[in-house]
């Protein structure tokens, strides 16, 4: 895991329950706990606007927390891919293997052909 997403997933978990609800009932945009019964955000922030508000509560620490472990399960599989590859492209012809490996070491490094 990279330290990028390590510190992501801290700052996810030390953070007021989610689901976050953005509080357009509220005299200022805020961004509510229903689950804690608080506020996420200063009730009274006038200087925040509703589209700051629903980023924020879209990206509740639930949210973060699946999306981090999404990310990990596919960078696993793009490894495991990798793995199976290298294994496999011995038993081809070195043309072949040549052209397979860069093909699809671009297509796993997000480059297209």
């Amino acid at each position: 895991m990279s330290d990028q997403i390590q510190r992501l997933r801290e700052v996810a978990e030390a953070a007021t329950e989610g689901p976050w609800v953005d509080d357009q009932d509220a005299p200022a945009s805020c961004v509510y706990s229903p689950t804690e019964d608080t506020f996420v955000t200063a009730p009274f922030d006038w200087n925040a606007t509703g589209s700051d508000t629903r980023y924020i509560a879209t990206f509740d620490p639930p949210t973060v927390l699946e999306l981090l472990a999404r990310l990990e399960r596919a960078e696993a599989a793009v490894e495991r891919v990798r793995e199976v590859v290298e294994r496999r492209l011995v038993y081809m012809s070195s043309a072949d293997a040549h052209v397979i490996h860069g093909e699809l070491t671009d297509a796993l490094d997000g480059g297209e052909r």
